[in-house]
């Protein structure tokens, strides 16, 4: 089933007075002109950290926090069909693209790209440093054809694959809620995923990659967050901040404690924080605990 988004673009049509700078790797030409019976618009409109709020209606922050340095929009229509809108982010690192992909993932992989989603006429994907969102109006079987059809040749003109980031390895498998991790690069986005890092009690940086992912059935609040600091120190700090602010009370890192929504675990590995919380009980919280610190040490060999 699929569910609403909340990043979508707000689409403006060509004319509407705001000005395109377009300066990235990817050419105007590199976007079709036409998919199926669809025709592009006139040229890709391109808008930069400074427009994209006119461009957007709400979420720029979020792609801003992901390292966004431009966005290509195109729409295509065709006589009698819904209109299909693209638009192509040009983030300033893969991780920033497989970032935003994540942050709001809800429906089944759908083939096209790096990692992908299609549901309700909407496909999102990543490539390289490139994140994708092709949209129809109204989903027909040949707007979604088209649709796809559109994602399956973008994805084979933004270049070759980009590495996953390390972090995106070091949450454990066993009980990982299908489709539930997100990969965060600031604390910007990370407070709207985990309630508790608020007010950023771990002290994190503006630049702070971060995986996070829920366990057992819907509904089960245990979730594991693993944070990269910018050192040893930092993360003993953070770890140790957070701590004294969790439940209502002062616990000591790596030590197994309940609150009223379950049980957590939270410590500094080196410069990684690692928060696990409201697991169901200590053997779980000291189980996964256990198995991201292996996985993490492998990291470092």
């Amino acid at each position: 089933m699929h569910h609403a988004h909340y990043l979508i673009p707000l689409i403006l049509t060509p004319g509407s007075g705001i000005s395109a700078q377009a300066q990235d790797v990817l050419q105007n030409e590199a976007i079709p002109g036409s998919i199926g019976k669809w025709h592009a618009e006139g040229k890709p409109f391109t808008y930069d950290q400074q427009t994209v709020f006119d461009y957007m209606d709400g979420g720029a922050e979020v792609y801003l926090a992901y390292g966004m340095k431009n966005v290509r929009a195109v729409r295509y229509t065709s006589p009698g069909e819904p209109s299909i809108e693209l638009s192509i982010f040009e983030m300033e690192e893969p991780a920033g693209a497989f970032g935003v992909f994540t942050y709001e993932r809800l429906d089944a992989e759908a083939g096209i790209g790096q990692d992908s989603e299609y549901g309700g006429g909407m496909l999102r994907f990543w490539q390289g440093r490139y994140f994708v969102f092709v949209q129809t109006e109204q989903e027909t079987p040949a707007s979604r054809d088209a649709v796809l059809a559109l994602g399956r040749d973008l994805a084979t003109r933004l270049g070759p694959d980009a590495s996953h980031p390390y972090l995106h390895g070091v949450l454990p498998n066993e009980g990982l809620r299908p489709l539930s991790e997100r990969y965060v690069l600031s604390p910007l986005t990370l407070k709207n995923l985990e309630p508790t890092l608020f007010d950023n009690p771990l002290g994190l940086p503006q630049h702070a990659p971060a995986t996070m992912g829920r366990y057992g059935n819907l509904g089960n609040p245990e979730r594991i967050l693993v944070v990269l600091f910018p050192d040893e120190e930092a993360a003993r700090k953070g770890v140790g901040s957070y701590l004294k602010l969790r439940c209502g009370q002062s616990h000591m890192p790596a030590e197994a404690f309940q609150c009223d929504t379950g049980w957590n675990l939270v410590s500094a590995l080196g410069n990684h924080g690692v928060l696990v919380l409201d697991a169901p009980d200590e053997a779980s919280v000291r189980k996964h605990f256990e198995q991201i610190t292996l996985k993490l040490m492998e990291i470092s060999r």
